[in-house]
């Protein structure tokens, strides 16, 4: 929060517009993506990093679709799509080493989330074998899984900032894959919550949640950080990476297994195949280098 609002204070309240007014003294409903974009353009020329714009246009999108969430607002939202204005730098932030479970790591996270807390396993899971964010599992209602086909539909995501359900990253939904070790530990999970939903006499609401709380209630990122993911993962005995990184996990595996890069794209929701190739195409160098080796039988030496 105290970065938004430096960042906010020292780039978009005194942005000066053509007509010689600040933005920051502009009405929210004239507030356009081209101002915005202005404001980037300018972060950018002067040589500012990728995160001081991410820490501009996050709070602005957040900000913005809590008005239109409302209705305070009629949309669209002028922060969600700044790519043009962010341009390529907007994907060489990844150029650093993702944090990741290696094949080996999996196995002993999971068996101790499984051993420890029965409960939030299956919700790792969803991380680890279809890349769901963590507020996309926290939004998951029952009729979201599709049991024949063996699909997850992800099409709305909990915000702990506005403590609401709000439409997916990008306003897009999407269809996921599960793996069938994933759909066990949900049937599993769901009909126990089934049970305890009517001993505690939960809401048709709450009983539609697919990872409630004791109370019925969606998990809170802060609760769910200090009381589940920090100790699994120091339980496990591996080095601590945040939740996030099961959804790279997921991606890294995919791409190991040599799964096609757009279908890995579509599974992930990413807006371009460059966004699923800059992002993970580097992760593990020794798998490309390994190819290199098999170049001798086309020449047979």
């Amino acid at each position: 929060p105290k970065a938004y609002r430096g960042r906010l204070k020292t780039w978009v309240y005194p942005f000066q517009l053509s007509d010689g007014r600040l933005l920051g003294d502009l009405p929210v409903n004239q507030i356009t993506r081209e101002t915005i974009g202005a404001v980037i353009l300018r972060v950018k020329e002067a040589r500012r990093s990728l995160a001081v714009i991410e820490q501009i246009r996050n709070p602005l999108r957040g900000y913005f679709a809590e008005l239109i969430e409302t209705k305070t607002l009629s949309g669209p939202n002028p922060a969600a799509d700044l790519k043009f204005f962010v341009g390529k730098r907007a994907y060489k932030k990844r150029l650093q080493p993702l944090a990741f479970f290696t094949p080996e790591e999996g196995p002993q996270l999971v068996g101790t989330a499984k051993a420890m807390f029965p409960r939030w396993y299956p919700f790792i899971l969803t991380g680890l074998l279809a890349g769901i964010r963590w507020g996309e599992s926290a939004a998951l209602s029952k009729t979201d899984i599709d049991w024949r086909r063996g699909r997850i539909h992800v099409q709305r995501t909990f915000s702990e900032k506005g403590n609401s359900i709000q439409p997916c990253k990008d306003g897009e939904d999407r269809w996921v894959k599960a793996s069938p070790a994933l759909l066990e530990a949900l049937r599993q999970h769901i009909a126990a919550m089934e049970l305890e939903g009517q001993v505690k006499g939960w809401t048709p609401e709450q009983r539609q949640l697919v990872f409630p709380t004791t109370n019925g209630r969606i998990i809170r990122y802060s609760y769910f950080l200090e009381s589940v993911w920090q100790p699994l993962v120091a339980k496990a005995g591996l080095p601590y990476r945040k939740y996030h990184a099961t959804r790279h996990t997921y991606a890294t595996w995919l791409l190991e297994d040599v799964a096609d890069l757009r279908w890995v794209q579509a599974q992930m929701g990413h807006a371009s195949i460059e966004q699923t190739a800059g992002t993970y195409g580097h992760c593990q160098p020794e798998r490309h280098e390994a190819a290199v080796v098999g170049l001798d039988r086309y020449l047979s030496v």
